[in-house]
């Protein structure tokens, strides 16, 4: 399902991250990386594996010190990570912050600890949240008896405990089936929708990218374009081509040659962009030679195909060059 998107022109960003740089030694993972992100608005960050959207959500976090940038909140400097702001944020990480020796309700009731929430408060909040999480009736059992699931789910209930006002998420969903991978986004739309809670979460996933208001995609350390999941799919072509075959770069600059459409390769396989696609398979299959050919898929563009466009390479790609 996507989402609608929330209209940011007249807003006032609820977190700002301005030019924030980070470096291991030589080896430099963030550069100059800006966002922001408005009261109930979900930017997601995409980018490959390794590409440093770990460490941009871990140090907006004040988990991994700020080398340089800013970071604001309300327009207020964040300038160290005082009690106060860590009561504004909620944190869910790649793998759940659970203790598997804890009973569901014993996680929560520590998190509550953790928060300095009354007993009088923590209580129903628990109580609202394990509901919340359908773990209800789970309550007394052991969490490394739950599915990935409901692991991940009960975490989402351990970062929203505390009501923070913005949530940073990564790789939310990683290692999750279709079934949870949709329960845990019908949870945060309901409480985004309900609470005006703020969200940015790092992925590699199309998919999960295309249920977010706004995409920053990351590349080399930097956000090189910040848009809307519809406006940046407009910017391919109305179909994509995708020709698969044991000798790609003959493949393309046959197509180039004789059909004079722009192609991009990715590992064995070929994206040609065009309008009416349907008109253009049937040529492509007589021009190419069938040796080189071995499958032709017509579909419509996606996120995946916009990452490859903008950025040269594909999101299933592994980046050696950060964190």
């Amino acid at each position: 399902m996507t989402t609608a998107a929330v209209d940011t022109s007249t807003m006032t960003p609820l977190l700002s991250v301005r030019d924030l740089c980070h470096s291991y030694d030589d080896r430099v993972v963030l550069s100059g990386l800006t966002l922001d992100v408005q009261p109930g608005e979900v930017v997601g960050i995409l980018g490959r594996n390794g590409s440093g959207k770990s460490t941009a959500i871990a140090v907006v976090a004040g988990l991994m010190p700020r080398q340089s940038g800013t970071i604001e909140v309300d327009g207020h400097a964040v300038r160290t990570f005082e009690r106060g702001l860590r009561a504004d944020m909620g944190v869910v990480f790649q793998s759940p912050a659970l203790d598997d020796r804890l009973s569901c309700m014993e996680n929560l009731q520590f998190a509550a600890a953790l928060h300095a929430l009354p007993r009088s408060v923590a209580k129903p909040r628990i109580q609202e949240q394990m509901a919340a999480a359908g773990l209800a009736d789970r309550s007394k059992d052991l969490v490394a008896t739950l599915s990935g699931g409901m692991k991940r789910r009960l975490d989402l209930a351990r970062a929203l405990l505390h009501r923070p006002r913005f949530l940073l998420m990564d790789e939310p969903t990683s290692g999750l089936d279709e079934a949870a991978f949709r329960t845990t986004w019908d949870r945060l739309n309901e409480m985004r929708g309900s609470s005006g809670t703020a969200i940015l979460l790092a992925t590699h996933r199309a998919d999960e990218a295309e249920r977010c208001d706004r995409i920053a995609i990351l590349d080399g350390g930097q956000i090189v374009e910040t848009d809307t999941p519809s406006a940046l799919r407009a910017r391919v072509l109305d179909d994509l081509i995708v020709l698969s075959g044991e000798q790609p770069e003959a493949m393309a600059e046959q197509v180039q040659k004789t059909l004079g459409l722009t192609c991009q390769r990715s590992g064995s396989q070929v994206f040609v962009e065009c309008e009416r696609g349907h008109e253009v398979v049937p040529k492509l299959v007589c021009e190419l030679d069938p040796q080189t050919l071995s499958a032709v898929e017509l579909r419509r563009p996606s996120l995946a195909d916009v990452f490859l466009k903008i950025t040269g390479h594909s999101l299933s790609e592994q980046d050696g060059e950060a964190a």
